[in-house]
Formats: structure tokens, sequence, C-alpha cells
């Protein structure tokens, strides 16, 4: 459907001896093939997309399970005191993240 969109709309500029801009002269076969070109690569490039905001949300859900474990309040107690209720810092060390 895209590709058709991209020749239709070239053929059309070129039937209609549109005036392009850029180069200053009418629109021309080469100037069909940059327009297929360019919505074949615009094609390209956004079908990635889903796949790119599923690993967000993926990460979005990861990241609210670990702040729920960092805010989750101690219930153990250390001789007589308690476990600081607010966690001031964490250091993750030889963590890997694999995509």
């Amino acid at each position: 459907m895209n590709y058709a969109l991209g020749f239709w709309f070239g053929a059309k500029l070129v039937s209609e001896k549109s005036f392009n801009d850029n180069s200053g002269l009418n629109y021309t076969a080469s100037d069909v093939v940059i327009i297929f070109f360019t919505l074949y690569m615009g094609n390209l490039s956004l079908s990635g997309l889903p796949e790119s905001l599923a690993s967000f949300n993926v990460s979005r859900i990861s990241m609210r399970k670990i702040l729920l474990i960092i805010d989750r309040r101690s219930r153990v107690i250390e001789g007589s005191h308690l476990v600081p209720e607010k966690i001031e810092s964490i250091c993750f060390k030889n963590v890997m993240f694999r995509y």
C-alpha cells in the first residue's frame, strides 16, 4: 500500500508538471524514484517501532517492581533497633541486561 502510494503520488506530480521547489524544475521520473525510496525507508523505520515500544513497557513494569521493593517497609528487627524505614542509597554490582 505504501509503495503504491509513493508511485501514484510521484506519477501524479510528473503528469501535472508540478514545480519542484528543491531543484527549481518540474518533477521528473527520477523524482518518482526518490519519492518511492523515501517512503520505503520511512516504512522500514516505522516498522520497528512496535518492538521498541514493547521493550519500553517491559522496562517500565520492571522498574515499578524494583521501586516497590525499595520503598517497602522492612519487618526485620536487629536487636532492639528497627531497620531504617527508608533506604538512602543502593549499589548494584554485576548487573547485566540483555536485549
